[in-house]
């Protein structure tokens, strides 16, 4: 079926913290792959998943405790799609903006 999820997932690769009950995103995103669906961002941009070079969220509203959150997993060609720019008084995410065709 057509699929798309999107939003903040509150983890990220490599995150420190192992006190999350959820078990790690690894896990998620292999789950993901298993069914059908991929990264947008990361097949777009060919980077990593956990070596992103933008940020998504920005800790506390800093610019020094930035993370990569917020994921768009789809099965589904988008005919656009990009991560917004940081609105200081709006949000703590940058918003991932996408055309589905």
């Amino acid at each position: 079926m057509p699929t798309l999820i999107t939003g903040d997932f509150n983890c990220y690769i490599g995150q420190g913290n192992a006190s999350k009950s959820t078990g790690d995103f690894e896990q998620c995103v292999k789950y993901m792959r298993e069914l059908g669906l991929h990264s947008e961002y990361h097949e777009r941009t060919h980077e990593d998943l956990g070596k992103e070079s933008t940020c998504t969220y920005h800790h506390l509203f800093k610019d020094d405790m930035t993370f990569f959150l917020d994921y768009t997993f789809t099965n589904i060609p988008l005919s656009a799609y990009t991560i917004g720019g940081w609105e200081r008084n709006i949000s703590d995410h940058s918003p991932q903006i996408m055309e589905v065709s």
